[in-house]
């Protein structure tokens, strides 16, 4: 079996769709998956937000076109205000602005609805190690085009990708801003900030805040008045 499934933790799981027959079909597919522990239903992107504010969700199956709250506005949100939540967008066939528009909103990946466990479970595998996963029916061309249009929007630190967002909150991080402080600087949740703090210490491999404001330091993102 792939070492990438073995190591991947029990997940929690929704599916954000108005169609109650195609997340029924999801879930019966869903339920094969042995690393799947729980699964939600969300009959759309405002009831996707609302569920968030009392569960903790790991991965979001979004439908991209929804009546109330579409996929993309409400990824843009989730990814905002929840950073740790993968989400994986939906769609019936190939357009290269919605993905541009999801993978913008901060999605990591995206499969057409025809897609089978297999491909599930790869798509869910990536997004989970935070790497995007597009359905193999897309292009090279095409998957090129829209993470070189998301790179702009993203800067590479040692070999470590991150957002304009994340690097802010790092800079303030070393400024010795408190999470309240950062929340009144840049009108965002303490919960979300400590999403980013998290998200910030695993992907640069720092143990504690020590750690990651040395690799501020190290990488330039942060230049110690004291020095």
């Amino acid at each position: 079996m792939n070492t990438a499934y073995n190591e991947i933790a029990q997940l929690k799981v929704m599916i954000a769709d108005d169609h109650k027959l195609f997340r029924q079909g999801m879930i019966a597919t869903l339920k094969n998956i042995g690393f799947v522990k729980e699964l939600i239903e969300a009959g759309s992107g405002n009831e996707a937000i609302k569920i968030l504010k009392r569960k903790k969700v790991d991965i979001i199956f979004m439908d991209i076109t929804m009546k109330d709250g579409n996929g993309i506005e409400s990824t843009t949100y989730i990814t905002e205000e929840y950073p740790d939540i993968g989400i994986i967008a939906l769609s019936m066939h190939e357009n290269e602005e919605n993905i541009r528009n999801m993978i913008d909103a901060g999605a990591l990946g995206y499969l057409f609805k025809n897609t089978d466990q297999e491909e599930l479970t790869n798509a869910m595998i990536n997004v989970f190690h935070r790497k995007y996963y597009f359905t193999p029916q897309s292009s090279d061309l095409l998957f090129q085009k829209v993470v070189a249009h998301k790179a702009k929007r993203t800067k590479t630190v040692g070999g470590i990708v991150l957002t304009n967002r994340e690097e802010e909150i790092l800079k303030l991080i070393c400024e010795e801003n408190s999470n309240k402080e950062i929340s009144e600087k840049l009108f965002i949740s303490d919960h979300t900030i400590s999403c980013h703090r998290t998200n910030l210490l695993k992907k640069t491999n720092s143990k504690n805040m020590v750690g990651l404001v040395r690799f501020a330091i190290r990488h330039e993102i942060f230049i110690d008045p004291a020095n």
